[in-house]
């Protein structure tokens, strides 16, 4: 219970932080990648201080690291590009969702938990999907600005929505396959790499493809200027924000690895997943002044029952 409960812990941070950097500082392409460099660096450091180093020589580990890593990437600059058009216990819910359907159906298929599975939880996956179509149908869609309301912006934040949908949800795959490979690993008489080291191994490659399309980006006279920016993230406050997110990255993938690895699949990402998407959305209007209407509020109301009902 302890694995999930810091895997809510880290997951609610990676939304806080983000949603602060996105206030802090001009969201653009080149500061989304100063921003994963930052954090991806802290990140690094963190698992491998505590993890007592890096493990490269372990390959399948290694393969699903480079995966995360792409995947990582993609999801950063999707988030901070567009979670402005929209507030953030919409875009969190539908990520968020994608973890927990998509994870929930690796354990159905490749752990072969269908057969442990309560009526309780068919009936709270049941109402997860339903509280992803739900919201489409409220026509604010997203929190007011400026500049908020055109269909453009609209089309825009529902297509990054279900973008997020499913770049969460193949990293919550990824983590579960990691978790099974280490099982198997163990099994066999091998010494798998720990949960730890695996985030502080594909942090590293976070913060190395991010330095290479910087360095590509800086090559061409279109885009040579707009890498210059990268230098504002070095103010007090964007800089805060990234390590924060990266100290909140590690904690969250070491916990949610754990906990996929003495837990089913089937259990731990929709209840972790399903308790963060109601944290944040308090948090977000509390904090952050986000309005939501009525069918986004019911949605929420079914996300919350749904993660009472996997626990029973």
């Amino acid at each position: 219970m302890i694995y999930m409960l810091g895997a809510v812990v880290g997951l609610c941070g990676l939304f806080i932080f983000m949603k602060l950097f996105s206030g802090s500082i001009k969201r653009t392409l080149y500061t989304t990648l100063a921003f994963s460099i930052v954090y991806g660096i802290v990140a690094t450091l963190v698992c491998t201080i505590i993890g007592g180093g890096l493990v490269f020589d372990n390959l399948p580990s290694t393969l699903l690291a480079l995966a995360f890593a792409v995947i990582s990437v993609v999801f950063v600059i999707l988030g901070i590009l567009v979670v402005s058009l929209g507030n953030m216990s919409m875009y969190s819910m539908f990520t968020l969702l994608g973890s927990i359907v998509l994870t929930f159906i690796y354990g159905l298929i490749f752990r072969g938990e269908g057969p442990s599975v309560s009526v309780f939880r068919w009936i709270g996956i049941g109402l997860m999907l339903i509280s992803l179509v739900v919201p489409l149908l409220d026509e604010r869609g997203g929190e007011k600005s400026k500049n908020s309301g055109t269909k453009k912006e609209k089309i825009l934040f529902w297509s990054a929505c279900f973008a997020g949908f499913i770049c969460n949800g193949l990293a919550g795959v990824v983590c579960a396959v990691q978790a099974d490979v280490q099982i198997a690993q163990t099994a066999v008489g091998i010494t798998p790499i720990s949960s730890i080291q695996f985030c502080g191994l594909y942090m590293l490659m976070v913060t190395v493809i991010c330095v290479l399309i910087l360095l590509v980006l800086s090559c061409f006279k279109k885009t040579r200027e707009g890498v210059k920016t990268c230098k504002g993230i070095f103010r007090v406050l964007p800089l805060l924000f990234s390590a924060c997110y990266g100290i909140s990255t590690a904690f969250a993938n070491v916990f949610n690895i754990e906990a996929t690895a003495v837990l089913p699949a089937t259990l731990t990402f929709p209840f972790a997943n399903g308790g963060v998407i109601v944290i944040t959305a308090i948090i977000g209007a509390l904090c952050f002044k986000e309005k939501s209407g009525t069918y986004t509020k019911l949605g929420l109301i079914l996300t919350a029952i749904s993660t009472v009902l996997f626990v029973l």
